[in-house]
């Protein structure tokens, strides 16, 4: 049997821990053995490159959604509720906007981006209530300029793009 990591963070499972590992199970018939390569499944270094001598650096980028009930909505939080507007072309951001008062509608918001072909991303949970942001927009600049905050992927059955960054202990 063989442990093989699938998920640094973990995959979080309702009423279960969290899996961040798979186990691959190995048969062996008659004289089958296992086989040296120039490969290592024991170091993190860059298997794509044989030659390397130094680690392989696997950056996690986080979601800038803030996740879970408590303190995760617009309501308990509205100044980190804020239109972050994409160049969906070009694939990256463009501007951030400025906190909304929980008496503007959103949707008013996305309708006037602050440059034509802008796409506003607000921070929208799974089941399309209206969330908040784990950064304030001033140091979403801040991380913006700094290149440690970044568009991340889009859902395509969501319609949605991520806002990503990295946390603190991965800045350094």
């Amino acid at each position: 049997m063989i442990t093989s990591r699938i998920n640094k963070k973990a995959s979080t499972r309702v009423g279960q821990f969290a899996r961040c590992d798979e186990y691959i199970f190995l048969l062996q018939f008659g004289s089958m053995n296992i086989q040296k390569t120039k490969y290592s499944m024991l170091d993190v270094t860059d298997n794509s490159n044989p030659n390397a001598n130094e680690a392989k650096a696997d950056t996690i980028w986080n979601s800038m959604l803030r996740r879970g009930s408590e303190g995760s909505s617009r309501q308990e939080s509205p100044n980190l509720f804020y239109p972050v507007w994409v160049n969906e072309k070009a694939k990256k951001i463009e501007a951030v906007g400025a906190p909304l008062p929980l008496s503007v509608d959103r949707h008013d918001v996305e309708k006037k981006p602050p440059k034509l072909g802008l796409r506003a991303v607000c921070p929208i949970r799974t089941d399309n209530t209206e969330g908040r942001w784990q950064l304030g927009f001033d140091t979403l600049k801040n991380y913006l300029e700094q290149g440690i905050a970044k568009l991340g992927s889009y859902n395509k059955k969501r319609d949605q793009w991520t806002i990503v960054f990295l946390k603190k202990k991965q800045k350094e």
